[in-house]
């Protein structure tokens, strides 16, 4: 199916745990081997706004997870096979004898009790159980070496800009709440935003952080461009008790509280109606939409709004069809790809908000 110019790197991944310690850090130009996306449960709902405004959102700490996963896909290969990864009612590939204890978080799947990532793990390449023997799994596919925009840590192709645990390097792990933007450790936003009190915050507009952690504004002041004052200065206005450049600012875009749809920006004042991430999520009915998926704007080519199918129907990887495809999940009455849906963002329901529109291998971005 179409991808957009960041889905070529894996989702999540992790070089071995502390035992294996042979990172290449080398970045592969292999093609791509395909894809095969893991599960999370339906019907999840983001309340958290992810922007490095006042009360930002941490990056899980998913080190120690990696490094159960990592430990896992080293002794698997002699573990008793499950069913082949078949998806539960849950979303997660299990196996026969899993009761459900275990709940595992997308791109992740279940096999044999233990979440894995299915697009690198070498001995449940793709599905549980399937096994690439010599070869690395690199996108849910066995091949000769690491795939394009991943390299090689341990015994996993890793994605080569975005992965919080080996970031810009094998082993280089990002401490929550911060992510891992292009290589650096940092709280999405950019430079403005720093962590206090374990949150991601802008320190040029919040007042109880204005420039520094714990530097609180009087009463009747606002923090503009990081210092304390009475006002704020242009071209920012006071917008809710911040200071807002309206003019680029997608929650404020144009005028305090007007909001950009997501997956948008905000330019000169106004909300633009072009989506990051390019195709296939185009500016769709008023928002944006992967119209690889969506049943009101299904496009084989994802290059525009395509039309909309028929009222038993899906858009699966753009064709209308009676059930979503392999690599989508159902979200409601439409099929979704939680890699790069800014609606539908790492899990059902889960959208990308203003300060972080670009929705890229299932984590919201700023750009």
């Amino acid at each position: 199916m179409l991808h957009n110019r960041f889905t070529s790197a894996l989702l999540v991944a992790a070089c071995a745990s502390a035992a294996v310690v042979a990172c290449s850090g080398t970045v592969s130009n292999g093609g791509l081997a395909g894809d095969a996306d893991g599960a999370a449960p339906d019907g999840k709902v983001s309340t958290k706004d992810s922007s490095t405004r006042d009360t930002g959102e941490g990056a899980p700490d998913s080190s120690s997870r990696d490094a159960a996963r990592a430990d896992a896909a080293a002794k698997d290969s002699g573990g008793t096979p499950d069913s082949g990864g078949t998806m539960d009612s849950g979303g997660n590939g299990g196996d026969a004898t899993d009761t459900g204890a275990v709940t595992c978080t997308f791109p992740e799947i279940r096999c044999n009790g233990t979440c894995i990532n299915p697009l690198d793990d070498p001995n449940n390449c793709g599905t549980c159980a399937s096994a690439c023997g010599a070869k690395v799994c690199t996108n849910g596919a066995c091949a000769a070496a690491c795939g394009a925009n991943t390299m090689l840590c341990g015994a996993l192709c890793v994605p080569a800009h975005f992965d919080p645990s080996n970031c810009g390097a094998c082993g280089t792990v990002c401490t929550a709440p911060e992510v891992c933007d292009y290589n650096v450790c940092g709280c999405p936003g950019g430079a403005a935003g720093a962590v206090c009190s374990g949150a991601c915050v802008d320190t040029q507009t919040n007042p109880t952080n204005c420039g520094t952690c714990g530097t609180k504004c009087a009463a009747g002041s606002v923090c503009s461009a990081g210092a304390c004052a009475a006002t704020c200065a242009n071209p920012t206005v006071a917008c809710g008790g911040r200071c807002a450049d309206t003019q680029t600012d997608p929650e404020n875009c144009g005028a305090c509280g007007t909001t950009c749809k997501a997956g948008t920006g905000c330019k000169a004042g106004a909300c633009g109606m072009t989506c990051f991430g390019g195709a296939p999520i185009q500016f769709c009915g008023g928002a944006c939409v992967d119209t690889t998926a969506s049943s009101a704007h299904c496009s084989a080519n994802g290059t525009d709004c395509g039309m909309a199918c028929g009222a038993s129907q899906v858009c699966a990887d753009g064709q209308c069809a009676a059930t979503c495809a392999a690599d989508q999940k159902m979200c409601g009455s439409s099929c979704a790809d939680f890699n790069r849906d800014p609606s539908n963002c790492g899990g059902c329901g889960i959208v990308c908000p203003p300060g972080r529109p670009n929705c890229q291998m299932g984590t919201c971005y700023d750009f």
